[in-house]
């Protein structure tokens, strides 16, 4: 597979912190997050298509969420987590990652779509 072949899957950007996460009980390295899912880093095998309960906190945010989500792409030691439900408020969050000025990576739908 080319580089030019990869589809970009992302509608919403996502943000670089630092936050503390476990999926089923599993504590994982937030890499990145986003309004639907987030990547991370984990010593565990988190087989693709795994369904569980996700917990996260970015540090200097008062609120911790919850939710139940999938594995979506596993690799060596990097996993993809899609959100199966929105975690609530979360809005709430990327609206304060915005202010902090959080860095940010990929491109929002509408942004995406105009360079199709």
């Amino acid at each position: 597979m080319k580089l030019d072949d990869v589809v970009e899957r992302r509608y919403y950007k996502r943000y670089l912190v630092p936050a503390e996460a476990e999926f089923g009980g599993i504590p994982v390295e937030v890499s990145n997050l986003g309004f639907m899912g987030m990547q991370v880093r984990c010593d565990h095998e988190l087989p693709f298509g795994t369904i569980g309960k996700v917990c996260f906190a970015v540090r200097g945010y008062e609120t911790k969420f919850e939710t139940t989500a999938e594995i979506v792409c596993a690799g060596r030691g990097v996993v993809s987590i899609k959100f199966l439900q929105k975690p609530a408020h979360i809005e709430y969050l990327i609206r304060w990652l915005v202010s902090e000025n959080y860095p940010w990576i990929g491109v929002e739908l509408f942004e995406w779509s105009q360079t199709m």
